[in-house]
């Protein structure tokens, strides 16, 4: 029984030592990619909170590769669609608090780098900004990342250009050889 109880205490005291980074609303891409990075220096895992507003993201941030877990993320949410959607009349108003307004023509808002160590991105709405070049997608993933989970989230507002293939067109990129899962 003592064996028990000090495994649970141990558990619950390693868990403690996970970190939140908040972010304050309507905070500069500096700002974010400064507390982005701490987040991914610090042994976690840790947590980077956007709180509700609206941020403009005029160029790209970087997410490097974190030492351990790590979550990016805006302020959860509960969300049930309402009856004219289930109805078949749509008419959709986000339940995300914050909003991340992308002004990055010709790039990604946010790019993934390539590592081992789980990311997870939600509870975010993204809207690309419709760039008048058709580019502005939300997140590049970039080829060889394992363990992410992007989920939550309203991506909108990227207008691609049908003439020109950027990979900037895409909402979320996945970069690099596409391959079967394992089994």
């Amino acid at each position: 029984m003592k064996k028990l109880i000090c495994a649970v205490l141990l558990a619950v005291s390693l868990e403690t030592h996970a970190a939140n980074y908040p972010i304050s609303a309507g905070a500069s891409v500096s700002t974010i990619e400064a507390t982005v990075d701490a987040a991914a220096a610090a042994t976690g895992p840790n947590t980077v909170t956007f709180a509700a507003g609206d941020y403009t993201i005029d160029s790209q941030i970087t997410i490097p590769c974190p030492v351990s877990p790590m979550t990016i993320q805006g302020p959860p949410v509960s969300y049930v669609p309402p009856t004219s959607v289930l109805a078949g009349s749509y008419s959709y108003t986000s339940p995300y608090a914050a909003k991340l307004l992308g002004a990055t023509a010709s790039s990604f808002g946010w790019q993934l780098n390539s590592c081992t160590v789980p990311v997870t991105i939600q509870y975010f709405e993204w809207n690309g900004g419709q760039p008048s070049d058709g580019g502005g997608g939300w997140l590049e993933i970039v080829g060889g990342q394992n363990g992410t989970t992007i989920r939550y989230n309203y991506i909108h507002g990227n207008w691609a250009s049908t003439s020109m293939a950027h990979n900037y067109d895409n909402l979320i990129r996945l970069d690099g050889p596409s391959q079967a899962p394992s089994r």
